[in-house]
Protein backbone atom coordinates (compact mmCIF):
# COMPACT_ATOMS: atom_id res chain seq x y z
CA UNK A 1 0.00 0.00 0.00
CA UNK A 2 1.12 3.47 -0.73
CA UNK A 3 0.06 7.15 0.15
CA UNK A 4 1.17 10.47 -2.53
CA UNK A 5 0.04 11.56 -6.11
CA UNK A 6 2.70 9.52 -7.44
CA UNK A 7 2.20 6.00 -6.10
CA UNK A 8 -1.91 6.34 -5.56
CA UNK A 9 -4.20 5.04 -8.63
CA UNK A 10 -1.75 2.90 -9.91
CA UNK A 11 -3.05 -0.27 -8.85
CA UNK A 12 -1.55 0.26 -5.85
CA UNK A 13 -4.08 0.22 -2.43
CA UNK A 14 -3.90 3.17 -0.19
CA UNK A 15 -2.99 3.39 3.14
CA UNK A 16 -6.02 5.39 4.42
CA UNK A 17 -8.32 2.72 2.89
CA UNK A 18 -6.27 -0.18 4.43
CA UNK A 19 -6.22 0.99 7.79
CA UNK A 20 -9.96 1.47 7.43
CA UNK A 21 -10.45 -1.63 6.70
CA UNK A 22 -8.95 -2.80 9.34
CA UNK A 23 -10.46 -1.13 12.16
CA UNK A 24 -13.33 -1.62 10.61
CA UNK A 25 -13.48 -5.03 11.03
CA UNK A 26 -11.84 -5.16 14.90
CA UNK A 27 -13.94 -6.97 16.53
CA UNK A 28 -11.86 -7.48 19.93
CA UNK A 29 -9.13 -5.24 20.32
CA UNK A 30 -6.79 -2.73 18.72
CA UNK A 31 -3.54 -1.40 19.09
CA UNK A 32 -2.08 2.08 18.34
CA UNK A 33 1.63 3.13 18.28
CA UNK A 34 2.48 6.31 16.65
CA UNK A 35 5.15 8.93 16.03
CA UNK A 36 2.94 11.87 15.52
CA UNK A 37 -1.14 11.97 15.12
CA UNK A 38 -1.07 15.43 13.40
CA UNK A 39 -4.55 16.36 12.27
CA UNK A 40 -5.43 12.76 12.83
CA UNK A 41 -9.39 13.47 12.26
CA UNK A 42 -9.81 10.07 9.77
CA UNK A 43 -8.13 7.95 12.47
CA UNK A 44 -9.98 9.50 15.32
CA UNK A 45 -13.54 9.24 13.71
CA UNK A 46 -12.17 5.16 13.03
CA UNK A 47 -11.09 4.79 17.06
CA UNK A 48 -14.28 6.46 18.12
CA UNK A 49 -16.30 3.92 15.77
CA UNK A 50 -14.29 0.59 17.34
CA UNK A 51 -14.79 2.02 20.61
CA UNK A 52 -18.03 2.53 20.13
CA UNK A 53 -18.74 -1.13 19.36
CA UNK A 54 -16.69 -2.43 22.63
CA UNK A 55 -13.86 -2.63 21.06
CA UNK A 56 -10.60 -2.27 23.33
CA UNK A 57 -8.19 0.54 22.35
CA UNK A 58 -4.89 0.73 23.31
CA UNK A 59 -2.76 3.98 21.90
CA UNK A 60 1.16 4.49 22.15
CA UNK A 61 1.88 7.97 21.51
CA UNK A 62 5.44 9.42 21.22
CA UNK A 63 5.39 12.77 24.02
CA UNK A 64 1.51 13.23 23.61
CA UNK A 65 2.14 16.64 24.94
CA UNK A 66 3.79 17.36 21.55
CA UNK A 67 1.03 17.00 19.66
CA UNK A 68 -1.36 19.55 18.01
CA UNK A 69 -3.77 20.71 21.12
CA UNK A 70 -6.58 20.27 18.89
CA UNK A 71 -5.95 16.54 18.13
CA UNK A 72 -5.00 15.81 21.91
CA UNK A 73 -8.13 17.81 23.24
CA UNK A 74 -10.07 15.19 21.10
CA UNK A 75 -8.15 12.17 22.45
CA UNK A 76 -9.01 13.06 25.81
CA UNK A 77 -12.60 13.71 25.66
CA UNK A 78 -12.56 9.99 23.91
CA UNK A 79 -10.40 8.63 26.80
CA UNK A 80 -13.25 10.04 29.22
CA UNK A 81 -15.80 8.97 27.39
CA UNK A 82 -14.86 5.69 26.89
CA UNK A 83 -13.35 3.39 29.89
CA UNK A 84 -12.26 0.41 27.79
CA UNK A 85 -9.31 2.94 25.61
CA UNK A 86 -6.04 3.13 27.02
CA UNK A 87 -4.01 6.11 26.17
CA UNK A 88 -0.30 6.59 27.13
CA UNK A 89 2.28 8.59 25.93
CA UNK A 90 5.40 7.25 25.96
CA UNK A 91 8.21 9.98 26.78
CA UNK A 92 11.82 8.56 27.25
CA UNK A 93 14.77 10.90 27.20
CA UNK A 94 15.66 13.41 24.64
CA UNK A 95 17.97 10.94 22.53
CA UNK A 96 15.23 8.59 21.62
CA UNK A 97 11.49 8.76 20.29
CA UNK A 98 8.58 5.84 19.68
CA UNK A 99 8.55 6.51 15.61
CA UNK A 100 7.17 3.70 14.83
CA UNK A 101 4.09 3.82 13.26
CA UNK A 102 1.77 0.70 13.99
CA UNK A 103 -1.94 -0.27 13.62
CA UNK A 104 -3.05 -4.12 14.95
CA UNK A 105 -6.59 -5.70 15.03
CA UNK A 106 -7.31 -8.52 16.72
CA UNK A 107 -3.41 -9.40 17.15
CA UNK A 108 -4.16 -10.79 14.39
CA UNK A 109 -3.30 -8.55 11.48
CA UNK A 110 -1.22 -5.45 11.14
CA UNK A 111 -0.19 -2.48 9.15
CA UNK A 112 3.27 -1.15 9.33
CA UNK A 113 5.02 1.88 7.38
CA UNK A 114 6.34 5.13 7.61
CA UNK A 115 3.04 6.82 7.35
CA UNK A 116 1.99 8.44 10.19
CA UNK A 117 -1.67 8.58 11.20
CA UNK A 118 -1.90 12.44 10.16
CA UNK A 119 -3.96 13.62 7.33
CA UNK A 120 -0.13 14.48 5.41
CA UNK A 121 1.18 11.56 6.37
CA UNK A 122 -2.22 9.71 4.51
CA UNK A 123 -2.55 11.59 1.76
CA UNK A 124 0.07 14.22 0.76
CA UNK A 125 3.18 12.83 1.57
CA UNK A 126 4.86 9.51 -0.54
CA UNK A 127 4.45 6.94 2.14
CA UNK A 128 4.19 2.92 2.19
CA UNK A 129 3.61 0.05 4.19
CA UNK A 130 2.72 -3.63 4.83
CA UNK A 131 -0.19 -5.21 5.74
CA UNK A 132 1.41 -8.21 8.33
CA UNK A 133 -1.19 -10.63 9.08
CA UNK A 134 -0.76 -14.47 11.23
CA UNK A 135 2.20 -15.34 13.94
CA UNK A 136 4.33 -11.77 12.80
CA UNK A 137 0.90 -9.81 13.67
CA UNK A 138 0.87 -11.25 16.91
CA UNK A 139 4.46 -10.66 17.55
CA UNK A 140 4.04 -7.35 16.50
CA UNK A 141 1.19 -6.90 18.90
CA UNK A 142 3.08 -8.57 21.82
CA UNK A 143 5.92 -5.50 21.10
CA UNK A 144 3.38 -2.81 21.60
CA UNK A 145 2.26 -4.90 24.94
CA UNK A 146 6.24 -4.83 26.39
CA UNK A 147 6.12 -0.75 24.76
CA UNK A 148 2.89 -0.05 26.83
CA UNK A 149 4.35 -1.66 29.94
CA UNK A 150 8.22 0.19 29.19
CA UNK A 151 9.21 2.55 31.87
CA UNK A 152 8.82 5.62 29.62
CA UNK A 153 5.05 4.55 28.95
CA UNK A 154 3.38 6.75 31.16
CA UNK A 155 -1.01 5.99 31.61
CA UNK A 156 -3.06 9.02 30.82
CA UNK A 157 -5.82 9.76 32.92
CA UNK A 158 -8.88 12.36 32.86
Amino acid sequence: MATGSVWIGKGIGSVASAIEELLSGADDEVQIASYALGEARDLLRLIESCLGRGVRVTMIVNKLRNQPVNTTSRILRLRSRFRHFELMSFDPPESEDLHAKIIVADRSKAIVGSANPSQRGLFRNHEIALVISGEAAEQIADLIDALASARFSTRVET
